[in-house]
């Protein structure tokens, strides 16, 4: 289990690796809250899960929706980046498509939260609240490791 984060611009992104606990989900929060302070306004906010991550149980499923409230008071919006061309990787943002779809039927107002299948698509939906173009917020995100290998811009 490993938790990166990195900021480039106003695109905060928390990449996990393996599994997630809830330490990890609090410091997520913790970081973006720390992050938005420095800035003097909200991020926004991309989780990359990579290929392979585990999914979380029951319980840590609810504990991360439960903190998804908190993360979006230092946050524009959740971009949630599944990683992964594959069956699996379908699957999972489907599921976690679900998720968020159930949680908005209690909370209404637009959506706030996205599923990608790259963190490209994420940066191109965010366009209108970054100041540097796509491309480089890209580039400099693979530079620090944050992009999977052979998922640049949704490719593989």
């Amino acid at each position: 289990m490993a938790l990166r984060t990195a900021l480039v611009d106003r695109f905060f992104v928390a990449r996990l690796e393996g599994s997630v606990d809830r330490d990890q989900v609090d410091r997520i929060v913790r970081e973006a809250g720390e992050a938005a302070r420095k800035l003097g306004r909200p991020v926004v906010y991309c989780g990359v899960n990579a290929p392979g991550l585990e999914p979380p149980d029951g319980p840590m499923r609810a504990y991360i929706m439960e903190r998804a409230q908190d993360l979006l008071e230092h946050a524009t919006t959740l971009e949630i980046v599944m990683e992964g061309d594959g069956l699996r990787s379908s699957l999972l943002r489907t599921v976690v498509r679900g998720m968020v779809t159930l949680s908005r039927t209690r909370r209404p107002g637009r959506p706030r939260t996205h599923i990608h299948a790259s963190v490209r698509e994420a940066i191109d939906r965010s366009r209108s609240e970054l100041s540097l173009p796509p491309g480089e917020i890209e580039r400099r995100l693979a530079e620090l490791g944050m992009i999977s290998t052979g998922v640049v811009s949704g490719r593989s």
